[in-house]
């Protein structure tokens, strides 16, 4: 920091210092403004109630009631920074060895509603091992498109949003929007069908056929936007697909299911 500030910064063109001098002053002027709310959940030690080892010590559920629906930057700032600690101490506690000190495996979890809002590149680590952990994760979004509006990794949004999805282990997927139908689709997969086409010879009246495998989708784009979305008309049922990483006893990844209202 100290070479940066005093080599780097320094020789910079004026304009990209006064970039860097308003972009830092935007990310820090929530915490200085005593009238804000990251100011007073901030500025001073923080309750032991909200202390993330009440989780699997007390079996405590923690809510961040901060929405961003009404806190804006301010709520998504205070979820992350909380979400990262309480994701640090569960990573680093003992839930593997009960001859050791500090052992606890109660399971925990982990909610986000809107998480689209909130997901970062670096959460994907984070997924990929909780389970050794015991902490058992629910996400719920809208559309793949929000994701790919959040994700800003240094590979593309694209690369980062599906890498980071393919470490949850199960999908629920409602009625949807066609490109998320198809990312669902092509995470069940294809299979090789043997298909015939036929043809007809006006000149001598003869037929042929003939046959070929071609790959097509195990369940189509087409059966996710179609599902059920409940209400009075479909008699408050709501139809999702469960897409699973490891086969059923039927050698299926996948079944529709019904949900009641």
């Amino acid at each position: 920091v100290r070479r940066y500030l005093m080599d780097e910064f320094p020789t910079m063109p004026s304009n990209y210092r006064g970039t860097i001098q308003q972009s830092f002053k935007n990310m820090v002027n929530p915490f200085k403004d005593q009238s804000g709310v990251l100011y007073k959940h901030f500025s001073e030690g923080v309750s032991d109630q909200v202390c993330p080892e009440k989780c699997y010590k007390d079996g405590a559920v923690i809510i961040v009631d901060f929405p961003t629906a009404t806190y804006d930057a301010a709520g998504a700032i205070i979820q992350n920074v909380y979400r990262m600690i309480w994701q640090k101490v569960l990573m680093n506690r003992n839930a593997k060895y009960p001859d050791q000190d500090g052992y606890n495996n109660r399971p925990v979890f982990l909610w986000m509603d809107e998480c689209s809002k909130m997901v970062t590149p670096s959460d994907g680590d984070f997924f990929s091992k909780c389970r050794q952990q015991r902490v058992a994760c629910v996400l719920l979004n809208q559309t793949l498109r929000s994701y790919y509006a959040k994700m800003q990794g240094v590979n593309g949004s694209k690369y980062e949003t599906e890498s980071f999805l393919d470490n949850l282990l199960i999908h629920v997927v409602h009625q949807v929007d066609a490109g998320t139908a198809e990312w669902a689709a092509n995470l069940i997969g294809k299979d090789e069908v043997e298909t015939t086409s036929s043809s007809f010879q006006a000149e001598d009246g003869r037929f042929s056929s003939s046959t070929r495998d071609q790959l097509k989708y195990i369940c189509p784009p087409a059966i996710f936007l179609n599902l059920k979305r409940g209400g009075p008309k479909n008699e408050l049922k709501t139809e999702a697909v469960i897409i699973l990483n490891n086969p059923l006893n039927n050698g299926r990844r996948f079944a529709k299911v019904i949900f009641d209202q």
